[in-house]
């Protein structure tokens, strides 16, 4: 993680120390190569990010060493953080870039892999009185969250001072790993609170998702300049995983394995796919977007590369329907055109009368449609006497090990192969499988705890209530009724964690 942005330090270093020949821009359907040029106007916001890591108190005086000397005309306004529970920040004002400069601490690279794969990556919706005016269906982490409204009102406050003392105009935000996250926030919250006619760049490194796909258009439509920078196969912007609802804003910059940056825009990424999809060309594609399935009217059309996705206002269950301009060029032409192909026609009737055919053998061999159909019958449920409330203990092959606890539901379910009956029991200790709803076996590669706080019943069917990991279903033959006392689990000393 640490590479990505000592990479950036030395690629930029590298274009301003040895004359490089300029390329010119390689394309392949709008990913494009940046320049060395390009590269090195990033070389400002790489050491402020980098200055981020530093103690407060050094970018008071702006006196963090290296760092702080390569943008030796930045004049501090405030800084703060603890490193802690609040990240280290500063904001200063750069007469070279003429802007406000916003700098957030990252964080340890053996810290960010457990904050973004625990519990605090449950979505949740923005602090209204940070974010007003914001959709409720726009969430972001957690954990992120909470760590940027703990400096928000610090930085906006040190904002103001700096564009008021310097008469400025412009505002860059910038920060690494965690700090990309808390930039991306405040690239979201320092707009709602500052004049419309201050803009705004933001610049992140190694920046992991964020929020939702609804804050990543929210992002797309709202925040502009936005950079997001990933180095070669570092892990932190692929999490947290898009199976748990996150998504990425559009603007990545990505440098590979050869050390050339290029630019990925969202359209370009998503019409590359619909070309593996559908088979239609990228140069052929006229892509409508749609309210629903049956929408006559597109609500818009994704024409624009240099517009993010956001610009469209794409939210979930939106319907992309993708129009062929030229379907004698395509695949897809090839096989819906019938015109391209010679064909051998029946009528309904004369392929029934034939005795050759797929339709024939299925009469003769009863088969399908034609099979006989029987009736099997159903086997009555069995009858099974065990009281609700009593108390019981369900069988373990764990020598010396009781499971005890109450019962709670008796019946019929909609999961379990075969049907008949299930007992569901809640435990003396939390050694059960769910709350009292049933959830399938999930092989997503996360902590088992944390599949069961997420998910909730397949079947949308709650048998009990329980607290979590206290319940759990079993067949009646595994349950035997009596009187067993309420146990408590001891463990040895050897056991304890």
């Amino acid at each position: 993680m640490w590479s990505t942005l000592l990479s950036l330090v030395s690629l930029v270093s590298l274009v301003t120390v040895r004359a490089l020949p300029t390329p010119s821009i390689e394309a392949r359907q709008a990913i494009t190569t940046l320049t060395p040029a390009q590269i090195s106007a990033f070389k400002p916001f790489t050491f402020y990010a980098s200055a981020g890591y530093c103690d407060p108190s050094t970018t008071l005086s702006w006196s963090c060493g290296a760092n702080c000397n390569a943008n030796p005309t930045f004049k501090p306004i405030a800084s703060g953080g603890d490193g802690v529970e609040t990240q280290f920040w500063f904001v200063g004002f750069d007469p070279t870039l003429s802007s406000v400069i916003v700098s957030h601490q990252g964080t340890d690279p053996s810290e960010i892999i457990p904050l973004l794969t625990d519990a605090d990556f449950i979505l949740e919706n923005l602090d209204s009185s940070l974010f007003p005016g914001i959709s409720s269906s726009v969430e972001v982490h957690s954990g992120f969250a909470a760590t940027h409204s703990r400096s928000a009102p610090s930085v906006l406050s040190a904002v103001q001072t700096a564009l008021t003392n310097f008469q400025a105009n412009q505002v860059t935000i910038v920060g690494h790993s965690l700090g990309g996250a808390i930039a991306l926030l405040d690239a979201v919250y320092l707009p709602l609170h500052l004049s419309s006619g201050v803009t705004f760049k933001t610049v992140t490194y190694g920046m992991p998702r964020v929020g939702n796909p609804a804050f990543a258009s929210y992002v797309d439509a709202h925040v502009t300049s936005l950079n997001h920078i990933n180095n070669k196969e570092d892990l932190v912007p692929i999490l947290p995983g898009k199976f748990l609802g996150y998504a990425h804003p559009g603007g990545e910059l990505h440098i590979q394995d050869s050390g050339s940056w290029v630019s990925c825009p969202a359209r370009t990424i998503v019409v590359n796919k619909i070309e593996l999809i559908t088979g239609v060309p990228v140069p052929n594609q006229r892509v409508l977007i749609l309210n629903n399935e049956e929408d006559p009217e597109p609500a818009g059309v994704l024409e624009d590369d240099s517009r993010p996705l956001g610009f469209y206002g794409v939210r979930d269950r939106h319907v992309l329907k993708v129009v062929d301009t030229n379907p004698s060029t395509s695949f897809t032409g090839q096989l819906t055109d019938v015109s391209q192909v010679e064909k051998f026609e029946l009528t309904e009737n004369e392929y029934a009368q034939r005795q050759d055919t797929v339709l024939a053998y299925k009469q003769r061999h009863k088969i399908g449609r034609f099979a006989e159909k029987t009736e099997e019958p159903q086997a009555p449920a069995p009858i099974v006497d065990i009281p609700l409330g009593s108390r019981c203990e369900v069988e373990t092959s764990e020598e010396g090990f009781h499971k005890r606890g109450a019962v709670r539901f008796v019946g019929p379910t909609k999961f379990g192969k075969g049907g008949g009956v299930w007992v569901g029991v809640e435990y003396d200790e939390p050694i059960g499988r769910n709350d009292g709803r049933y959830w399938s076996p999930c092989t997503l590669c996360v902590p088992l705890s944390l599949i069961r706080a997420l998910l909730s019943s397949v079947e949308g069917e709650r048998y009990f209530t329980c607290k979590p990991n206290f319940g759990v279903f079993v067949r009646p033959d595994r349950v035997k009724i009596g009187d067993f006392p309420v146990e408590e689990i001891n463990f040895d000393d050897d056991e304890e964690i």
